[in-house]
């Protein structure tokens, strides 16, 4: 006995007149949880079996419900099918339904969902092999040019490129050492060597204190560091800066560093070579080097973010031998290759620290000027004022 769902909320069934005295005993319950299948009965009594014949009791022919049958595999394992919002089955699924038009979905964790309509005629059988796509932006490029089921064979491939380059927002720090090479032409390689590996053992002895902090590369006598905050970066060019000024009290060649700060997104490429973890690329690596090469020996400049996050991190703080802070807002400078102009600022030791007005160079130039105001109280910013002025014309 063919049962279905008329898509009224209600259980229908369907038979011929001489089965209704046999069927009288059937109850509404039974035929709503036979939904999609085909009850078989014996030809006298109630029934009291979805699924058996009772031995030498021959089913009686019943008319079917007009409706065909619907087919769906697909290489992907565990998706689940559903025949107008309603859970037939896991695929492979073989599914008898009514006549009309249908709309057949099929999903997957991880995979866009499938969804089609399908026109269902009276004795119809349609087969559907559907192609789900990955919700993974890397999948999906390569499915442009690639069947599905290839792309999916490369997973492994995909997973191992996604490990070894994503983006990230980094706090970027380039650091340079002012007049090396004039130290070396006056001491000579060898002792112009020890004093450079003194000052490498400096910067990596304060770099060990930020857990996730890292050294990108060294070349010469400047570091490319990558810290996750802004704050931990500016501590660390502090304690840096301190600890320099301190060695250079007991000689006659002061070794001073001119530091760079700057957030941005950058491409981040995970490498395997025997002492090195990552490299990063992109315009913000740039954008941090020039903003170092505006400053000098003993400056510790940075771009406006940068600037604010660290300013209201350590605000109040008390940063072991780092005596109270100056917070300064140099104004807007042009880089070159940057379309807007950004803020320089700069933080230092009060007494100590240069805090002075960057000059400008061959690929930063200067937007406007700035004021320095008078110092607050201990570890307190410095409040700035700066005046705009057009391209060309000299503040008033």
């Amino acid at each position: 006995v063919p049962v279905w769902d008329n898509g009224q909320g209600r259980a229908e069934f369907l038979a011929e007149k001489q089965l209704f005295p046999c069927l009288k005993d059937l109850t509404l319950g039974l035929v709503q949880s036979n939904v999609n299948r085909e009850l078989l009965v014996r030809a006298t009594g109630p029934v009291n079996s979805t699924q058996t014949r009772v031995n030498n009791s021959p089913a009686i022919p019943v008319a079917r419900a007009p409706g065909g049958t619907l087919s769906v595999v697909a290489e992907i394992e565990d998706c689940e099918v559903f025949v107008d919002g309603s859970l037939v089955g896991n695929i492979p699924a073989k599914v008898r339904i009514k006549e009309g038009l249908h709309t057949i979905e099929v999903t997957k964790a991880g995979f866009k969902t499938y969804k089609k309509e399908v026109e269902i005629t009276d004795g119809s059988q349609i087969l559907l092999r559907p192609v789900l796509e990955r919700n993974d932006p890397l999948v999906s490029e390569f499915s442009d040019a690639l069947d599905l089921h290839s792309a999916l064979d490369q997973r492994g491939k995909v997973a191992e490129f996604q490990r070894k380059h994503r983006i990230g927002l980094i706090t970027l720090l380039f650091t340079d050492m002012v007049g090396s090479t004039k130290l070396k032409q006056e001491l000579g390689d060898r002792e112009a060597v020890t004093l450079i590996q003194r000052h490498h053992s400096v910067v990596r002895e304060n770099l060990s204190r930020f857990p996730t902090a890292e050294e990108i590369s060294t070349a010469g006598d400047s570091f490319f560091l990558a810290f996750a905050k802004p704050s931990d970066a500016v501590k660390f060019s502090l304690l840096t800066q301190s600890k320099l000024r301190e060695l250079a009290r007991g000689s006659s060649r002061p070794l001073l560093d001119r530091i760079g700060i700057h957030v941005g997104e950058v491409f981040i490429e995970e490498t395997s070579g025997p002492g090195k973890s990552k490299d990063l690329y992109g315009i913000q690596v740039d954008t941090s080097a020039r903003v170092m090469s505006l400053g000098e020996g003993d400056q510790i400049l940075m771009t406006r973010f940068a600037y604010d996050n660290a300013k209201q991190v350590l605000k109040g703080q008390q940063i072991e031998g780092i005596g109270p802070l100056s917070w300064v807002n140099h104004g807007p400078y042009c880089l070159k290759g940057v379309d807007e102009p950004l803020d320089i600022c700069e933080v230092g030791e009060v007494g100590r620290a240069r805090l002075k007005q960057p000059a400008d160079s061959e690929k930063v130039q200067r937007h406007g000027s700035s004021e320095i105001e008078e110092v607050a109280d201990p570890h307190v910013v410095i409040s700035t004022r700066t005046v705009y002025s057009r391209p060309g014309q000299r503040p008033a």
